[in-house]
């Protein structure tokens, strides 16, 4: 048998939110709005991103790790391993 991923569970990236909060601090950003303005999305778009309601896309990934030049991937983010269904060859 053969493992595949299908529909809903397809590896996904998501945000550390506690890790991005720990930089916008460290960095003086004082809101959420001004930390969309640098990552370049709305505010509204980063609070869903945050609850994983939506997946971050590439553009979104690149800009914050670019926002963020010291921090490296997996600091910020995390690839999620999904439930791995086998299905007949």
């Amino acid at each position: 048998m053969k493992e595949t991923f299908t529909g809903e569970s397809a590896p996904a990236i998501v945000l550390r939110r506690e890790k991005l909060d720990e930089l916008r601090r460290a960095n003086g950003i004082e809101s959420e709005a001004e930390l969309a303005r640098i990552i370049g999305v709305s505010p509204t778009t980063l609070w869903r991103i945050s609850r994983g309601d939506v997946v971050p896309s590439h553009g979104f990934i690149a800009r914050t790790l670019l926002a963020f030049p010291h921090a490296k991937f997996e600091t910020l983010f995390e690839v999620v391993r999904p439930v791995r269904m086998a299905v007949a060859s």
